[in-house]
């Protein structure tokens, strides 16, 4: 009898715990992704805050990332959220951004797929370590493509080198 109370305690603490690499708030009435660092070689400067209701794909919010390519020429574009997603345990998202403004950039970058990973396990966790992000810079009809197709969560493929990245799966 003591085995079974004990397996069912540690059963209903592991429905409790979210597993690592997660951060899923119960009281969040929004799904959020923000952040700010640095990333790549050479290093890109990028600074992002977004929020979406959790019930549907409408979010506010914007994206600025800057660097310098190898002859020390400084590149940047800012961009407005068009759609957002969070996966199921708010470690990884996907954020399409319109471009709003551009510095040395190609003229026919439209858009921009951002995949953002939190390799936090929780709030608390905040430090940076695991923390991911990846850029698919995207032409008009790349961006009208991604747009219909909505966004999906996908992990971040370049580990930060200094920074945070937050993640917010409201629950």
């Amino acid at each position: 009898m003591k085995r079974k109370v004990l397996a069912l305690v540690v059963a209903g603490l592991l429905v409790l715990v979210p597993s690592a690499w997660a951060y899923v708030d119960s009281t969040a009435t929004q799904n959020s992704v923000s952040g700010n660092g640095t990333f790549g070689s050479p290093t890109n400067t990028f600074r992002m805050s977004f929020r979406a209701s959790r019930s549907d794909n409408y979010a506010v919010g914007n994206a600025q990332i800057y660097g310098s390519d190898a002859q020390h020429h400084l590149h940047s574009f800012t961009g407005f959220v068009s759609c957002m997603a969070v996966d199921s345990t708010g470690t990884n998202a996907t954020v399409l951004i319109k471009i709003s403004d551009t510095i040395n950039e190609p003229s026919n970058l439209y858009g921009v797929l951002i995949h953002a990973t939190d390799g936090a396990s929780s709030g608390a966790d905040e430090n940076g370590s695991g923390d991911a992000l990846g850029l698919v810079n995207l032409n008009q009809s790349q961006y009208n493509a991604a747009l219909t197709a909505g966004c999906s969560p996908a992990a971040g493929v370049a580990p930060l080198s200094s920074g945070n990245i937050t993640i917010i799966k409201a629950g």
